[in-house]
C-alpha cells in the first residue's frame, strides 16, 4: 500500500470524516461511511474525484480555516469569528464520479493542520463505472 497525500481534514470524530486527499493519482473527496449495523464509524471511505478547479478553491478555505485555527489556538481570535467554510458534500454530489468507489483508509499524522499527513488505501472494495460495480483496480477519473 503507498501512502497517498491528505490535503484537507474538514471534519473528524475519532478519525477523519471528510476531506480531501489523493487516490489513483487524482484529487478525491473522502467521506467516512458510518456502520448502522455496528452503530459506529466504519474505516471504509467512499471517494469522489474532483476537478482541479474545485480543488483550488478546497485548498484555498483550508488555508482559511488553518490560519485561522492557528490564531484561536493562541487566543488572537475567538471561537465566534469562525465563519463557516465550503462544504466538501455539495462539490461531491455535484460531480458525475460521486462516490466512484470504496476504499479501506488508514490515516497517518496530525489532522488539525494536515502538516505531512498521509493516508494508506487498500484495494479497492467497490468501484462504480456506468450502472455496474466492480472490485477492479482503475483509474478514477
Amino acid at each position: 500500500m503507498d501512502s497517498n497525500t491528505v490535503w484537507t481534514v474538514n471534519d473528524y470524530m475519532d478519525g477523519c470524516i471528510i476531506g480531501v486527499a489523493d487516490y489513483s493519482n487524482s484529487h478525491c473527496i473522502y467521506e467516512r461511511i458510518f456502520d448502522e449495523e455496528m452503530d459506529k464509524w466504519s474505516e471504509n471511505y467512499y471517494l469522489t474525484p474532483i476537478s482541479q478547479v474545485d480543488f483550488s478553491v478546497i485548498l484555498h478555505d483550508w488555508e482559511r480555516w488553518k490560519k485561522w485555527r492557528l490564531d484561536f489556538d493562541n487566543n488572537q481570535r475567538p471561537i465566534s469569528d469562525w465563519k463557516q467554510g465550503i462544504e466538501l458534500e455539495v462539490i461531491a454530489k455535484k460531480s458525475s464520479n460521486y462516490r466512484k468507489a470504496i476504499q479501506h483508509g488508514i490515516f497517518i499524522g496530525d489532522w488539525r493542520y494536515c502538516e505531512d499527513m498521509k493516508v494508506k488505501w487498500s484495494t479497492p472494495i467497490i468501484v462504480r463505472s456506468h450502472n455496474f460495480v466492480t472490485t477492479e483496480i482503475v483509474q478514477l477519473c
